[in-house]
């Protein structure tokens, strides 16, 4: 089984989920477990990801995770892809419990499963529960 936390700080520009102006950042988690002979080993990683350049054409730098890399955000009717976070497939929006992304590499797409409200010493913030279930 495999689960994601997305925590998203919705400070929202007109018509999208995700946070785009400049100085803005977020964290993704995401935890995992793996049958490693007859034990389960469970590890968890946290990749940084920050907005950065001018409003009107803004670009997301990430730090952390396997390939940290900057890249222009682009979007169109009904998706947005933000370069390093989602590669080359695009985030369907609007993002709702249920909705579920592209499968990766054969495997099963990721599913919203629930939205929560996450408390950090920064404050109290929507998130959207994202899980790829195996």
């Amino acid at each position: 089984m495999c689960v994601l936390f997305l925590s998203l700080f919705f400070g929202i520009p007109a018509g999208f989920p995700i946070p785009l102006t400049p100085g803005t950042w977020w964290d993704y988690r995401e935890s995992w477990t793996e049958r490693l002979g007859g034990l389960d080993a469970i590890t968890d990683a946290e990749t940084r990801f920050e907005v950065r350049g001018a409003p009107e054409s803004p670009f997301l730098y990430q730090s952390g995770g396997d390939d940290p890399v900057a890249a222009p955000v682009e979007s169109g009717a009904g998706w947005i892809r933000l370069g390093p976070w989602t590669g080359e497939d695009p985030l369907p929006l609007p993002l709702v419990v249920g909705r579920s992304g592209p499968a990766t590499g054969g495997g099963p797409a990721w599913q919203v499963e629930g939205e929560e409200e996450v408390s950090v010493p920064a404050g109290r913030f929507r998130a959207l529960r994202c899980a790829i279930r195996t």
